[in-house]
């Protein structure tokens, strides 16, 4: 029998039922990015969304629908280009302000729909974490909703794990080759790309084509990308996401009381307000250099009380 867990597949019962029985939602993100020739562009979309459906599945809850694009460093730094190597764009990005509007109405709708806790999870870019956790916080500040939200757990191996889960490297490559074999592009390890001037590599990130570590493939001392890898890596993770929604539903409050959701109108003041307050403390603003170079310019968040708000 299969196991429904997206939202979008449920009957009006069968959401209810879901919601009641574990009101835990998950909603992932990520988008198209090159991950080497032998990968799909969805590498951080897959990793991310599969991670979701499994939890779901395994431990009760249900997946948000989809929304498979990310922040990315176009129009102020040409990080594919630059540093990888690459002739041309082949991501999906929004602006960072765009990307963090939706994420504030996928709580707000998360809350107005019941759910008790909602997991957030990103295969990529986690340099907004900390900015879209102070949204969240915001909001249930504001709102006085005692839904509990977290943004970009990660769900790190166990420390002293061998495979680094670095972008296409073994780590999230075997990952998409677990779930979604047919996707997987073996016979291109250690090969050159089919168009060199679109991505050959030789950024100066030391990556090879499309991305891809240099030389990956053909070095021996790299980890390569395997179907058994990304099982027990996705195992892992699993049980992490699995615990920690477990973990929010017995720390939400039953006795506290929960207000209405604000309707679009209030919530459109809500992010406006947000917008003016923080957006010169926002971390998801760096350009790519800036983060390369740990050259961060924006001020540290000095906390609601410096601020004025919610003494």
């Amino acid at each position: 029998m299969t196991v429904k867990t997206n939202w979008l597949e449920l009957s009006p019962d069968e959401f209810f039922d879901k919601r009641d029985a574990h009101p835990v939602v998950y909603m992932p993100y990520g988008y198209a990015e090159a991950h080497g020739h032998y990968n799909p562009l969805g590498v951080d979309w897959y990793t991310a969304s599969m991670l979701c459906e499994r939890t779901a599945k395994e431990y009760g809850g249900m997946v948000a629908p989809y929304f498979a694009w990310h922040v990315d460093e176009e129009p102020r730094f040409n990080w594919a280009i630059d540093h990888c190597g690459m002739g041309e764009h082949v991501v999906n990005p929004l602006p960072v302000d765009l990307f963090y509007q939706n994420v504030f109405y996928h709580i707000r709708a998360f809350d107005a729909r019941g759910f008790k806790a909602a997991i957030l999870y990103s295969g990529h870019a986690a340099s907004v974490s900390n900015d879209i956790n102070l949204m969240i916080d915001y909001y249930k500040r504001k709102t006085g909703s005692p839904m509990l939200a977290v943004y970009d757990p990660r769900f790190r191996l166990p420390e002293g794990w061998i495979i680094q889960d670095d972008h296409a490297g073994a780590g999230e490559s075997s990952i998409v080759w677990a779930g979604r074999p047919e996707l997987a592009r073996p016979e291109c390890l250690g090969k050159p790309p089919k168009y060199p001037e679109r991505g050959g590599g030789g950024g100066s990130e030391d990556r090879g084509p499309y991305c891809a570590p240099k030389n990956f493939g053909h070095n021996p001392g790299q980890t390569l990308p395997s179907a058994e890898l990304g099982e027990r890596i996705q195992a892992l993770r699993v049980k992490g996401m699995g615990e920690l929604g477990n973990e929010m539903l017995a720390k939400f409050d039953d006795s506290a009381p929960r207000p209405p959701a604000p309707d679009f109108n209030k919530a459109a003041g809500l992010w406006a307000e947000f917008v003016y307050v923080t957006r010169q403390y926002w971390q998801g603003l760096l350009t790519g250099e800036e983060h390369v170079r740990q050259n961060r310019n924006t001020r540290p968040f000095p906390g609601w009380e410096v601020l004025g708000m919610f003494k």
